[in-house]
């Protein structure tokens, strides 16, 4: 009978990696949209600050959530890693 709990670790790991991927992703996305949306403005190519200032915010927002996923998973680690076995 196959070990179905080495598959569901597997899956588990690839979910996860992907939905990290998939926010890293978003954030620079979002980081790239507010860096041309700057760029349009100091260049007289466009008009809406107030949409580049949200859309700064947003990346930074963003930014700074995807940082506090990732110390939390650093201190899980940390904290799985320290347990007395």
């Amino acid at each position: 009978m196959p070990n179905d709990t080495g598959r569901l670790q597997d899956n588990a790991k690839v979910q996860f990696s992907e939905v990290l991927d998939d926010a890293l992703q978003h954030v620079s996305n979002l980081e790239h949209g507010a860096d041309q949306m700057r760029t349009d403005y100091e260049l007289g190519l466009g008009d809406d600050l107030v949409g580049a200032m949200i859309a700064s915010e947003k990346a930074s927002l963003s930014f700074q959530a995807v940082v506090q996923v990732r110390n939390r998973v650093v201190s899980a680690y940390e904290t799985v890693f320290n347990m007395p076995v």
